[in-house]
Order: structure tokens, then C-alpha cells, then sequence
């Protein structure tokens, strides 16, 4: 089936679809729901921004969706995370070559109720997965481009037109021993014949009645392994003495001697097929559909999960802001060692998750998601000289990129940190795809139980597995640790979203109001002091720990002025000034003029010094700023101009000394001339960060925001 044949059949089922019932399928299938609103990973795979169906304008709309679903990519993900008796219903069709007749359908359906089996076709249908029955006549016609994906539920005859290691030969054998007459010349019409050999009943019945206890037991385990076969060790057969004979029905072989000797005996009237790379031995899916009526003997049913209430009114400012800013202040302090290979060990992560206090699962998903956000970075360094060099690796904050996060209220970074989470912005590469789609589709799981209800902790992971063939092979407990962490669902208990994840999820935008109202304001004293009261907002605590230090912490927070970060922050681009502005707004008491007097005094201190690797080379802005420099023995300074002076020591180790004395010397970017690419002992390399979308106003898009947008398609 053709890609453009593909096309077209998702255009014409766009087409049938009134804007209501668009909008239910596209809710869902959330990795698609998601691409609707310019983001998850179908963005990466298939394309964003001028490419999406939201700007692309009245009709064309349509048209792109319908390339969207249509691509290969999404049609895997969509079959994926049907549930596992769903699954089973198109592997059972891809069998039939795409289409069950009507009366073919009661046959394989039958240990389902109709209810169950009407519901199955429903879900194949509604996920745009089948066509509907009236289109088909009655019959179970999967759309195109599904079968292409789907592994048949077993091994047909139609394979051996063109086996070449089963000649026309082996198979007039297979006829003669049991005993049918006339034998066709063609290998095609051999086939056949041996085709209606197994697939009558009564005829295939005589063969197994012919077999002896040994081969009849064989038998029995291969038809319980399925289409697929099982490993030839377990039957304990040795898979290359097995062999395709040519054997004359006037000639019977010596009794089989062993598992591999019956095993052989089935071989050689051609019910068994045997894989010798792979191990693998099985029967014919014909014989299997024969003796068991229909393709699968069971189907799997969905034990009944009751939602249960959540005693959480979720109300609160979400801790995990808290968590972060501490998490942050932490990594300014002392960066986080990595891995030579790259990547943070698991001792980094638990030791930062015992300074913070928090759980070592909560604390790394904000390390990832910190490094995803760009506040994090990832810094190696060639330490050493000849063959003393070694690579270093260290996660360090981005300044700016926090000070930028600092300047967001507690609504915009919650929703920043969820979308992140969403996107895979904490996986590696070949992660982020299936592991952002089974996010999103945890979440949407969760969404559609009735509010202030979710499932309990102890049948998640096999509620998630029952609904989703994809959710099997997933750590569901890891989840919903992070969902926790991130404060979508209560701590403990029942996993369900609380009320202000709901609002997130579905209308970032009111999330604001229903946000407690934070603390903004603390006491500035004239020792330099400040109090801070434990509620204080995030962004405001987040810029007073850039240039405090924490001396206590309990009821409330006592932080002090230091000079050494005042100092930093000035490095990069504050002023005395703006910080002076910003304390006077948040102070609750008047700033005595001792505070102004310090910020200045630093200020003034640096001189505006910068520092340039030529030895290494220091300039100031006026000659009081670098005399002040000059006199820090460490950094060896030689005065060679009024603002100039150079050291022979390597900029890192000039750089350091007068920030020890709370100088902190703005020094050059990576990139810029002696910027620190290469010193004469010391290489460094950061890397780049992955850009993440900007936050979409709706994380989930529902039923209703589904439909308004699909409305100018």
C-alpha cells in the first residue's frame, strides 16, 4: 500500500467526520491530540511550527492531519496503545489479509460476549484503525497502511511459494505419506492441496489420530506456544540435526528415537516448520486455526478496576518549585560531579536528594528536567597536562537561564516543568518518542476518571497494562513516583490528579487564580540579615539565594548578604542599583542606608575588571578597581598600564584568586578570543541544549479544545 493510497484513505475518513466526532478521535489518540497544539513528538518526527495543521489555514488543515495520520509513525504509536484483545483482533485480521468476512467474525470473536465484541470493533473503528462495518458490508476491513505493520499471528503456507529451502519436492513428500492422490506437477498447486489437507477438519483429524502418544504430545505443546512457535530448547530438540527430508511413501524411516527424532517424524508430513538461526520451531498457522476453530484459543479480558476517591484537595503551591530552588542553590554551591562516559551518576543524585531532604526518585527527574530547562549545564574539562590529561565532567548553573526562570511566576515554571516532563526533555534520544507518548498517555488516562477519583497505587501498573498492549513493558511505579514529584497526583494513596493538575493540564491559563496567594516580602536588617517566611514565593526566594547565604532554617529562613555572590551576580550584568530596587520593593521594613553602602562598595570594588588569556591579561573601567586587584598575592598581577595589569598564571587560576576575595572579574564566553577553549592546562567543552517547544497554552487538549480547533480546518 502506497503512501499516497494511505493519504487518501485518512482524508476521505477526515471527510465523514463532522467536527464533534473529529475531535473525539483525535482525544483519543493523545500523541496526536498533542500535535494538534504544536507540540509532543510527533513535532520531531513529522514536523511543527509552519507545517501543523493549526496554521495552516482553512482546508489545508485537513489535508496535513490527514498526512499526520497516515505516516507510518503514528500509526505504530496508535497501534501500540490499543489494549491487548484489540491488538489481537488486527493481528487476527492482518492474517485474513486485511478484511474478516462477517461470518468469520462470530467464529474468531467466540469466547467474547457481543457486548465485548461490538466494543473491540468500536475501538478499532473510533481510532480510525478499521473502517466501520456499514462501509464494509458487514466485514472487518482494516484501513491502509495498518496491516503493513502488524506481524502476521503466525506462519502461513503462502511462505513456502517462495522458501527455497522447501522444494516442490519436499512437499509432493509431504503428500504421499499422507496419502493423497493425484499429486499436482506445480509447487503452487501443491500447496494448495496441502492446504486443504490441514484446513479441512475432518482430514486433519485422521493425521493427528495417526500419531503416536510422543508426537500427539509434541503436538499438544506446539499448538499452546501459537502461530509463533516456541524455543526448540525447551523441547529439549537439538534444532540442527532437523532436517527437510524427501522421503517415499513405500519407505518408513526408523521409529523416531528421542524429542528430536518425533519431532522430526511431524516435519516430515509437513505440519511443523522449523527457523534454525533463531531456535525457533511451530506449526503452520492453518493447522492451529483448524484445531482450535479459529486463530487464538483465548482472549485476553480486562479485570474490572474500580476508581476510588482521593482524600487530597491539591490545593496548595506545588512543592516541587520549592524543590527546585533548593536543588539550585545546592549546584551553585557546589557543581554535581558526572560521569566520564556522561550523564549523572546514581551517588550524585542521592547525595544531592539527602541535602534536599527529598526522595532520590523525585530528586533526579528535577536534575534531568533542570538540565532539559537549560538550567543545568553539562561542562567537561581536559584537566592536567601530557599524560596527566583527563577528562572531568561537572553539571553547573546556567546564571542567566535561572535568572531568567526566577523572573516567571509559580504558575508559568509548574506548567514549564509538566511540558517539559511531557516532551522527554529528561531522556536520552532513542527515549524520548515512546517514553513521551506513554506520559501523555498515563495522563490522559488519568484525566478521563471522574475528578477527585484515581486508581490504587498497588493495580496501577496492571490497570495501565490491561488498557494499553504498550503499557506491559513499562514501569508504570517509576511514573507515578515522577507524577508525584512534579505534584500532579497526591504523594500517597490512590494515583489520581488533583484538582489544580486538571486545571494545568486543560487551561493553564485560570491556574494562576486558583494558586494560594505567596508570600513576597521579608525583613532586611541593618547587620545584613534578612528574614524570609517559609511560604515566600519561589522566584522571589530563587534571587536572594543568589546573593545570600542561608544561616538558619525553620519557621522562618535567616539569610545574609554576602559579598563574594553580591560580587558574582554584578559579573553578570546586575547593578547596585537594580539589586538595591529589588530588596526595597520585597523588604517589609524601610533598607537601612549600611545595605545601599555595602552594594556600592562592591561595586565599586570590581572597578568593572575584566580578564582576557594572553599570559593572562586583567582590565578595569578606573585605576581604584584595579589596584584592589592588583594587591591579591595569589593572582600574581603586574601593573603594566593605569587599568591593565598581566600574570603569568593561566586565566582559570586568576579568574579563581579574585573571586576568593569577592572581586569576581567578568570573564569571556566560549568562542571569543582567549575564551577559554584552550588555556595551557585546560580544555573546556559545554553541551548544547536541546531546545524544548515553548509552552503551549493547553498541555491536554480536551474533548471540547479539540473541537474548536478542528472547527477552521
Amino acid at each position: 500500500m502506497s503512501q499516497l493510497d494511505t493519504v487518501h484513505d485518512r482524508l476521505d475518513a477526515i471527510a465523514r467526520l463532522d467536527r464533534t466526532q473529529l475531535a473525539l478521535a483525535l482525544s483519543l489518540q493523545p500523541h496526536v491530540a498533542a500535535w494538534c497544539v504544536g507540540t509532543g513528538p510527533l513535532r520531531h518526527l513529522i514536523g511543527a511550527g509552519k507545517n501543523t495543521a493549526r496554521s495552516a489555514g482553512a482546508g489545508a488543515g485537513r489535508r496535513r492531519l490527514a498526512e499526520v495520520l497516515a505516516d507510518r509513525t503514528t500509526i505504530g504509536l496508535t497501534l501500540d496503545l490499543l489494549e491487548p484483545a484489540a491488538l489481537q483482533l488486527v493481528m487476527v485480521a492482518t492474517g485474513f489479509g486485511g478484511r474478516i468476512r462477517a461470518g468469520q467474525i462470530s467464529r474468531e470473536l467466540a469466547p467474547l460476549s457481543p457486548a465485548e465484541r461490538e466494543r473491540l470493533i468500536e475501538t478499532l473503528v473510533d481510532r480510525m484503525v478499521a473502517l466501520p462495518l456499514e462501509d464494509a458490508g458487514g466485514d472487518l476491513v482494516l484501513r491502509a497502511g495498518v496491516a503493513d505493520l502488524i506481524v502476521r499471528p503466525g506462519r502461513q503456507l503462502d511462505r513456502l511459494v517462495l522458501d527455497q529451502t522447501i522444494s516442490s519436492d519436499h512437499i509432493a513428500s509431504w503428500l504421499r505419506r499422507l496419502g493423497a492422490h493425484p499429486i499436482p506437477p506445480k509447487k503452487g498447486d501443491r500447496i494448495e492441496t496441502y492446504r486443504q489437507l490441514i484446513t479441512t477438519p475432518e482430514s486433519l483429524q485422521a493425521i493427528i489420530d495417526s500419531l503416536t502418544t510422543a508426537q500427539y504430545e509434541i503436538l499438544t505443546r506446539l499448538v499452546a506456544a501459537g502461530g509463533h512457535g516456541m524455543s526448540s530448547d525447551r523441547l529439549g530438540v537439538n534444532i540442527w540435526q532437523l532436517r527437510a527430508r524427501v522421503l517415499d511413501s513405500r519407505y518408513e524411516p526408523p521409529p523416531a528415537i528421542g524429542p528430536t527424532g518425533t519431532l522430526q517424524s511431524l516435519c516430515d508430513i509437513g505440519l511443523v516448520w522449523v527457523e534454525a538461526h533463531h531456535h525457533q520451531v511451530g506449526l503452520w498457522l492453518e493447522v492451529i486455526v483448524t484445531i482450535n476453530g479459529r486463530t487464538f484459543a483465548a482472549w485476553p479480558v480486562a479485570a474490572p478496576t474500580e476508581p476510588v476517591a482521593l482524600h487530597h484537595d491539591g490545593l496548595s503551591v506545588p512543592a516541587c518549585l520549592s524543590t527546585l530552588h533548593g536543588l539550585l542553590r545546592q549546584v551553585r554551591t557546589e557543581p554535581l560531579p558526572g560521569l566520564k562516559s556522561g550523564g549523572l551518576g546514581v551517588k550524585a543524585i542521592r547525595d544531592l536528594a539527602k541535602r534536599l531532604g527529598r526522595p532520590d526518585a523525585a530528586t533526579g527527574v528535577l536534575i534531568h528536567l533542570s538540565c532539559g530547562l537549560g538550567l543545568l549545564e553539562q561542562v567537561s574539562e581536559l584537566i592536567g597536562k601530557g599524560r596527566s590529561t583527563d577528562w572531568t565532567t561537572t553539571y553547573e548553573v546556567d546564571p542567566k537561564e535561572v535568572v531568567r526562570w526566577s523572573a516567571r511566576g509559580a504558575a508559568d515554571q509548574w506548567a514549564s516543568l509538566v511540558a517539559a516532563w511531557l516532551d522527554g526533555a529528561d531522556l536520552s534520544p532513542d527515549q524520548f518518542v515512546v517514553g513521551s507518548v506513554v506520559r501523555r498517555q498515563l495522563l490522559a488516562d488519568l484525566a478521563a476518571l471522574e475528578p477527585r477519583h484515581g486508581i490504587a497505587r498497588d493495580h496501577l501498573s496492571a490497570w495501565f497494562a490491561q488498557i494499553h498492549h504498550l503499557g506491559a513493558g513499562v514501569d508504570v511505579a517509576e511514573l507515578s513516583a515522577q507524577l508525584a514529584a512534579l505534584d500532579l497526583i497526591p504523594p500517597s494513596g490512590p494515583v489520581g490528579l488533583t484538582p489544580l493538575a486538571r486545571t494545568l493540564l486543560s487551561d493553564a491559563g485560570a491556574l494562576p487564580a486558583l494558586l494560594p496567594r505567596q508570600d513576597t516580602t521579608f525583613v532586611v536588617q541593618a547587620d545584613l540579615t534578612i528574614v524570609a517566611p517559609p511560604a515566600l514565593d519561589p522566584a522571589v526566594r530563587s534571587r536572594l539565594d543568589r546573593v545570600c547565604t542561608v544561616e538558619s532554617s525553620g519557621s522562618v529562613t535567616v539569610l545574609r548578604l554576602d559579598r563574594g555572590r553580591i560580587a558574582g551576580e554584578f559579573a553578570i550584568g546586575d547593578t547596585a542599583d537594580e539589586l538595591l530596587t529589588f530588596l526595597t520593593a520585597h523588604s517589609s521594613v524601610p533598607v537601612a542606608p549600611v545595605v545601599a553602602q555595602v552594594l556600592r562598595d562592591v561595586e565599586r570594588a570590581r572597578g568593572g575588571l575584566r580578564a582576557r588569556s594572553a599570559a593572562t591579561v586583567i582590565t578595569a573601567d578606573d585605576v581604584l578597581g584595579l589596584a584592589a586587584a592588583v594587591k591579591v598575592r595569589s593572582a600574581q598581577l603586574t601593573l603594566i598600564a593605569p587599568t591593565v595589569a598581566v600574570s603569568d598564571l593561566p586565566l582559570a587560576k586568576v579568574m579563581a584568586a579574585l573571586r576568593a576575595k569577592g572581586l569576581a572579574p567578568s570573564g569571556p564566553s566560549l568562542g571569543q578570543p582567549g575564551g577559554g577553549e584552550r588555556h595551557a592546562d585546560r580544555t573546556v567543552h559545554r553541551t548544547p541544549k536541546r531546545r524544548l517547544a515553548p509552552v503551549p497554552d493547553i498541555l491536554h487538549p480536551q474533548h471540547r479544545q479539540l473541537e474548536q480547533i478542528v472547527e477552521s480546518w
